[in-house]
């Protein structure tokens, strides 16, 4: 028990490591206009919920700025799409299946200009803050990150932009590639990521490690 808690944990460290060494200071921040399109385009296809989501809606919800993470350059497909409301905040669940594991990640978007001014953001599973619901902060420059290990595990990703709260059963290795691809579908929509050798994996989980250790290094 003990040795698989601390491989839980060491894997955490490196899944933190991984994100936040990725990042380079520009993640958007939804301003009005922004805020009006992603809240358009959540009324058009999920105006009550729940609402069940197909492909189509979940397009739409793209052209107006949401992410709608599919990870198939992992192997998943989309089981489900389903627009729900967490602690009073339209949320997009999409249930990704590669046919031995599964994947949930809960999308939550800004959708006015105020920020949260520092509070904890929700575990969309429960509705919970992540300090009520046990998470541990790994921490983060612009993408803040909370891990609850166990089985299954569960990541909460905050930015100013967006909130991911991701649940797998997959192992606790998995972790980094799995959110690695959701920062990577920002990078797809919004300017292309960075590339060349200084974006290799051991690169970047240095550079993380670097800045979990001394945040002051992140610009």
């Amino acid at each position: 028990m003990a040795v698989g808690g601390a491989a839980a944990a060491a894997a955490a460290i490196l899944a933190g490591a991984y994100v936040v060494g990725a990042e380079d200071g520009s993640t958007p921040v939804a301003g009005a206009d922004a805020a009006s399109a992603l809240r358009a385009g959540w009324e058009s296809v999920a105006p009550e919920t729940p609402a069940v989501l197909d492909a189509g809606e979940l397009d739409r919800l793209r052209e107006d700025g949401w992410y709608c993470p599919e990870l198939e350059a992992m192997g998943f497909a989309l089981r489900s799409a389903e627009g729900i409301t967490v602690g009073g905040r339209p949320t997009l669940e999409l249930v990704l299946d590669n046919g031995t594991d599964t994947i949930t990640v809960y999308e939550q978007r800004r959708l006015n200009s105020a920020r949260d001014a520092g509070t904890p953001p929700v575990n969309a599973v429960t509705g919970n803050s992540v300090t009520v619901d046990g998470f541990e902060h790994i921490g983060g420059t612009e993408r803040d990150m909370w891990v609850r290990p166990g089985e299954p595990w569960q990541v909460v990703l905050h930015s100013p932009s967006v909130t991911y709260t991701v649940v797998s059963s997959m192992a606790a290795a998995a972790m980094p590639q799995a959110l690695n691809q959701l920062v990577a579908t920002e990078h797809a929509q919004l300017a292309p990521p960075p590339q060349g050798p200084d974006n290799s994996m051991m690169t970047r989980i240095l550079r993380g490690l670097g800045v979990l250790a001394d945040p002051g290094r992140a610009q």
